[in-house]
Protein backbone atom coordinates (compact mmCIF):
# COMPACT_ATOMS: atom_id res chain seq x y z
CA UNK A 1 0.00 0.00 0.00
CA UNK A 2 1.17 3.61 -0.71
CA UNK A 3 1.27 5.73 2.41
CA UNK A 4 0.19 9.13 2.74
CA UNK A 5 4.08 9.90 3.22
CA UNK A 6 5.37 8.67 0.00
CA UNK A 7 2.84 10.69 -1.60
CA UNK A 8 4.27 14.10 0.13
CA UNK A 9 7.32 13.37 -0.51
CA UNK A 10 6.55 13.04 -4.54
CA UNK A 11 3.40 14.79 -5.43
CA UNK A 12 2.69 18.41 -3.86
CA UNK A 13 -1.47 20.10 -4.66
CA UNK A 14 -1.81 23.77 -5.80
CA UNK A 15 -4.33 25.97 -7.14
CA UNK A 16 -6.31 22.96 -8.28
CA UNK A 17 -3.49 21.05 -10.18
CA UNK A 18 -0.92 18.12 -8.92
CA UNK A 19 2.37 19.05 -9.60
CA UNK A 20 5.80 16.44 -9.31
CA UNK A 21 8.29 17.22 -6.15
CA UNK A 22 11.74 17.28 -8.19
CA UNK A 23 12.67 16.98 -11.95
CA UNK A 24 11.83 14.30 -14.07
CA UNK A 25 13.31 13.31 -17.61
CA UNK A 26 10.88 14.45 -20.18
CA UNK A 27 8.78 16.44 -18.00
CA UNK A 28 9.31 20.15 -17.47
CA UNK A 29 9.68 21.90 -14.20
CA UNK A 30 5.81 23.05 -13.28
CA UNK A 31 3.77 21.19 -15.15
CA UNK A 32 1.22 19.63 -14.21
CA UNK A 33 1.22 16.06 -13.25
CA UNK A 34 -0.66 13.27 -15.11
CA UNK A 35 -2.56 12.67 -18.21
CA UNK A 36 -6.30 11.56 -18.85
CA UNK A 37 -6.81 8.15 -18.56
CA UNK A 38 -9.39 5.72 -20.35
CA UNK A 39 -11.79 6.69 -18.14
CA UNK A 40 -11.48 10.63 -18.56
CA UNK A 41 -9.87 10.70 -15.34
CA UNK A 42 -6.82 12.32 -14.67
CA UNK A 43 -4.24 9.84 -13.49
CA UNK A 44 -0.22 9.02 -12.60
CA UNK A 45 2.12 6.69 -12.51
CA UNK A 46 3.68 5.87 -8.79
CA UNK A 47 5.44 2.68 -7.93
CA UNK A 48 4.45 0.74 -10.60
CA UNK A 49 0.78 1.73 -10.16
CA UNK A 50 -1.97 3.91 -12.04
CA UNK A 51 -3.63 6.20 -9.32
CA UNK A 52 -6.38 8.83 -9.99
CA UNK A 53 -5.57 12.10 -9.64
CA UNK A 54 -8.37 12.86 -7.69
CA UNK A 55 -7.74 10.81 -4.91
CA UNK A 56 -4.57 11.49 -4.44
CA UNK A 57 -5.63 15.17 -3.78
CA UNK A 58 -7.75 13.87 -1.46
CA UNK A 59 -5.42 11.79 0.18
CA UNK A 60 -2.89 14.59 0.49
CA UNK A 61 -5.31 17.07 1.71
CA UNK A 62 -7.31 14.79 4.35
CA UNK A 63 -4.46 12.96 5.31
CA UNK A 64 -6.51 9.29 4.56
CA UNK A 65 -7.51 7.51 1.31
CA UNK A 66 -10.62 8.38 0.13
CA UNK A 67 -13.21 5.24 0.79
CA UNK A 68 -14.15 3.41 -2.67
CA UNK A 69 -17.79 3.66 -3.16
Amino acid sequence: MITIEELRRQYRYEEGQLFIIGARPGKKWGTPSGAVGSKVYRQVNFRGRTLQVHRVVWALHYGTWPKLE
